[in-house]
């Protein structure tokens, strides 16, 4: 503690690359969260990936909220976005609003969002979340299975794009903005209805 009528000493101002190194940790954040519920500083940013070869996403067979069986083969012909993620991830959250809008702006033209949730605790975590956000596109519950079968998901959100044909046409890890997927979902969207779509994996 200073004597009286001495002079505190002036704390020292953070360098620029003190300030530029928090600012970049503050954008990974945002970006994602690791799997297994790490702590937020724990994250790594959002990675854009193109499709392998355009692969067929593999099917799967996952409940929904009600506990009805839903597989990916149940959306052939729709042009799916596909996303992993769970309750707790900020960045998880941040979507969806964007996942709410495109459904609304575009389920007549043949678009449907799933979302996996691999919450640990299930349903039980879930449900209570989906309804209080007035999440309406499908929900459904997820497990390492299915995860493997996408190559494995380390961090959330990760969230691919799926053709009308079931091909894989785009894969990103971390957040996403409603333009980035409006821009990819355009030309999709705006292929032929009536092609026959391939059989998924």
């Amino acid at each position: 503690m200073p004597e009286p009528g001495s002079v505190s000493p002036t704390p020292p101002r953070l360098s620029r690359a003190a300030l530029w190194g928090m600012s970049i940790a503050l954008v990974l954040t945002v970006a994602s969260c690791r799997q297994q519920h790490a702590p937020p500083s724990e994250v790594q940013a959002a990675t854009p990936q193109a499709a392998r070869d355009t692969a067929h996403a593999p099917d799967f067979s996952l409940p929904n909220l009600k506990g009805e069986t839903v597989r990916l083969k149940d959306f052939r012909g729709k042009v799916v976005i596909l996303d992993f993620w769970a309750t707790w991830c900020g960045p998880c959250r941040l979507e969806i609003p964007h996942f709410r809008e495109l459904v609304k702006r575009h389920k007549q033209r043949g678009l449907v969002v799933v979302g996996v949730a691999m919450d640990e605790p299930g349903a039980e975590v879930v449900k209570p979340f989906v309804t209080k956000n007035g999440i309406e596109y499908v929900v459904l519950i997820g497990d390492a299975y299915t995860a493997n079968r996408y190559g494995g998901v380390n961090a959330l959100p990760t969230t691919f794009v799926i053709d009308r044909q079931g091909r894989v046409i785009k894969k990103y890890v971390g957040y996403r903005s409603l333009e980035s997927f409006e821009e990819d979902l355009a030309p999709l969207l705006e292929a032929d209805t009536d092609t026959k779509p391939a059989t998924a994996g």
